[in-house]
Formats: C-alpha cells, structure tokens, sequence
C-alpha cells in the first residue's frame, strides 16, 4: 500500500483566485474561501502533509504534494492531515489506473477550475468506477453502466489518456529535480 495525492491541479494547471499571505497551512488556508485556487477540491500545496510524514516520502512539486511510493509505508499521517481529503492509500499496482482528481463539478465548470480535472468522460474504463462520475451512477442505480466500465481494460489501447500524460510528464519532471 502507498498514498497518492489525487490532484494534478499543479501551478500550469490550476490558476489561483486569490493571493493568500496568511499562516501558509492547508488547514488554514481552506477556510477561506476553500483555498488559494480555483479548484477548491485540489492540493492546496502548503504541506501539511509533508510536516507529518515520519519518513520524509512525500514533497510538494509545482505546487502540489507527491508521493514517493517506495519511501511511503502507508502510516496514513497525510490521509487523516489533508483538509481537502485527496490523499487515499491503494496498492501500488493500482496507482498507475487512479483517477487523480476528486472534483465533483460538471465537465464545463472542472475545465475552468483545472485544465487536468477529471470530466467524467470515462476513458480510463474501470477505473472510472471509482471516479466521481463512476460513484454517481451507482448512486442513480445506473448498473448496466458500471458493468461496461468494469468491463472495460484500464485506459484506452492505442491512446494515451490525457491524465496518464500528466503523470508520466509529473514524474519525468520530478526525477529532475530529485537528482
């Protein structure tokens, strides 16, 4: 098991709506109009979660809290800190299929908040069900749907997802600046 920060809503992401100049804590931070950015579901990026990590694995890049996977132990630290609840622990063999965003606006309203938010548009086929758009057809009982996403590979043969391209170009960006 690892945690991951499911948000990509980095600094060319996800734009600020205000200059927030108070205590620089997540925690504080929310209370004000739910952050800095115009995402109010995403990273707020002040580290909260960084503070708490006994075992220095998690940094903030551009931004936004990353994970490193095999220095985290799953001690759940940043899951119970995060004030936004973005930090999930899953098995390392499924972060690769996370749908790495919890915002629960419509398509046109995410887009405007964040250009890397998930829309719902269910490409990445069975991890969708675990998307936000993938829990609001269970909600609406909506089964038949669910089967087919369930049913479907994760991502999309042939075609690289937009949020695979994000990742991979994060974690390209991340060993640069860890080396």
């Amino acid at each position: 098991m690892t945690a991951v920060v499911l948000c990509q809503g980095n600094k060319h992401n996800a734009d600020t709506k205000l200059n927030y100049v108070g205590v620089k804590s997540c925690k504080m931070a929310t209370q004000l109009f739910g952050g800095p950015k115009d995402c109010v579901y995403g990273c707020i990026g002040f580290g909260d979660c960084v503070e708490v990590c006994p075992y220095d694995a998690i940094h903030i890049c551009e931004g936004v809290a990353r994970i490193n996977p095999l220095a985290c132990h799953a001690c759940k630290m940043c899951v119970n800190t995060c004030p936004k609840g973005i930090i999930d622990l899953m098995p390392l063999h499924e972060t690769k299929a996370a749908v790495m965003c919890k915002n629960h606006d419509k398509g046109a309203q995410t887009r405007k908040d964040c250009k890397a938010g998930c829309i719902g548009c269910m490409k990445l086929g069975a991890a969708c069900v675990e998307s936000v758009e993938g829990r609001k057809l269970l909600r609406e009982g909506r089964l038949r749907q669910v089967r087919r996403l369930r049913q479907m590979p994760r991502g999309v043969p042939g075609q690289v997802h937009r949020c695979y391209r994000a990742r991979s170009e994060d974690n390209r960006n991340e060993g640069k600046l860890n080396n």
